[in-house]
């Protein structure tokens, strides 16, 4: 018996042991997201049907909030119907939370967790531990597009300081080198003698899979080419920050192999994932219903809001919740044969958007990479709306770097918007993080602010 099985063998031995039903469900997983694309929606709606029915009969938020609204579940007979139901919201999690409770699970069956916290403080969540099973037969079953297995040794180079260890007892340590197989990093401040230090251990743990924030990852990546450093890795994956496209393309030459873009949030659990073919990402329409609301209407090929339904999350339903992020949902066929529909690009944060007193927004991630790439003498860049006219440019400069290139940029950026603008320009070391560690190059302080909802007519902040 080789040492990975013994290994897999210990991980369901230890799953069984602390109750986690995880490779239970990991079948059902598969076996549903391999199904033919009308059956598999069919499916997902049959659970959503299921999850409205609960949430309004032991949920009191839900029950008054479809009240107010007038309708029940019976209301929703097709996707076109969603949009009757209100949106839930950050601030709806943050104010309502013993309203969203279901009462009926046991105290002991409760898993408590937040939200990440990247722009405003942290929100309690709660969830059941049959829901937490399935997020985590989900998890499993995407991590094997990119070539992860049970027992596999991953680097992690990762912000979410709550995703790290939370003891450092004798016991804990001989259990993640047993059965964890992991390396975290903390990549909230990088320098040189830290990436040196980084290298080092990568090359005593010798990793499968490294997982990451991109921009860490991408300035990690510079500094191995800068030293000539060389590191063998079978798989790389990303999420928690938008990747551009410049990133994509220095990391996958540094490491020598493709990198799976993937997509989740606390709230919901594991979103999207790319496959093989990297155009795009894969919907889990196993664990949740996704939607992109543009005008009050759900819309496809398009850029909308992003708006989830938790199908399994007992404890604390969360439905219809926009979560802030933009993207692009289609319902084309992808060639590597799996019917789940794709997420064809995020944007990034509705906050993250550049937006105009009309409520029209410029998507962020996409205007950034461009404006970047033409950049070269300037090494970090982060623009900030600080009002509808008026934009801050943090600058890190490169080697290179010509007084010229900022008012190019100026000219640039006035001419992508399409607007008269005028800007705070801010020589600065580098790009610091977020709370969470993420980096985030393109800010909106305007939101939603002042605009109109087109739903109902008031204004709204996200």
């Amino acid at each position: 018996m080789t040492a990975r099985w013994i290994r897999q063998a210990l991980l369901r031995l230890d799953d069984y042991r602390n109750g986690d039903k995880r490779l239970s469900y990991l079948p059902e997983v598969e076996r549903e997201c391999a199904l033919p694309r009308k059956e598999l929606l069919s499916r997902q709606w049959d659970r959503l049907a299921k999850t409205l029915d609960l949430a309004y009969e032991q949920v009191p938020f839900y029950r008054k909030r479809f009240q107010e609204a007038g309708i029940t579940p019976k209301s929703i007979q097709a996707p076109s119907d969603l949009p009757k139901i209100p949106f839930l919201t950050r601030e709806d999690l943050r104010n309502h939370q013993s309203e969203l409770m279901n009462s009926s699970i046991r105290p002991e069956d409760l898993i408590e967790t937040a939200t990440g916290g990247t722009t405003d403080s942290p929100v309690h969540l709660s969830l059941d531990r049959e829901c937490l099973a399935r997020r985590r037969a989900c998890t499993l079953h995407f991590q094997q597009w990119w070539g992860a297995g049970l027992g596999d040794r991953v680097a992690s180079l990762w912000g979410a300081e709550q995703d790290y260890p939370r003891t450092e007892s004798f016991k804990s340590r001989v259990r993640g080198w047993a059965l964890g197989r992991a390396l975290y990093l903390q990549s909230s401040y990088l320098n040189d003698g830290i990436m040196q230090g980084y290298y080092k251990k990568l090359v005593e743990f010798r990793p499968k899979t490294i997982q990451a924030y991109p921009t860490p990852l991408y300035l990690f990546a510079c500094f191995l080419e800068k030293n000539n450093l060389r590191l063998p890795i079978h798989s790389i994956n990303v999420a928690a920050e938008y990747l551009y496209g410049y990133q994509r393309e220095k990391i996958e030459s540094v490491f020598s192999t493709r990198i799976y873009n993937w997509y989740g949030a606390r709230e919901v659990g594991h979103i999207a994932t790319e496959c093989s073919i990297h155009q795009g990402m894969h919907l889990n329409c196993y664990g949740l219903y996704v939607e992109a609301v543009k005008d009050g209407k759900v819309v496809e090929n398009e850029p909308g809001d992003l708006i989830f339904t938790d199908l399994f999350n007992r404890a604390m339903p969360i439905i219809r919740y926009r979560i802030g992020d933009l993207g692009v949902i289609s319902a084309r066929a992808c060639a590597c044969g799996s019917a789940l529909p794709l997420l064809e690009e995020l944007t990034g944060r509705s906050t993250d958007a550049f937006w105009k007193r009309d409520g029209s927004f410029t998507a962020g991630a996409s205007f950034c990479g461009r404006i970047i790439k033409e950049c070269q003498g300037i090494k970090q860049l982060q623009i900030i709306q600080k009002d509808f006219e008026r934009f801050q440019l943090n600058v890190v400069k490169g080697a290179s770097f010509r007084e010229e290139e900022v008012e190019e940029l100026k000219q640039r950026i006035g001419d992508f918007l399409h607007a008269q603008l005028t800007f705070d320009v801010v020589f600065v070391d580098e790009v610091l993080p977020e709370p969470s560690g993420k980096v985030i190059f393109c800010k909106s302080e305007v939101g939603r602010a002042s605009i109109p909802d087109h739903e109902g007519g008031h204004t709204t902040s996200v």
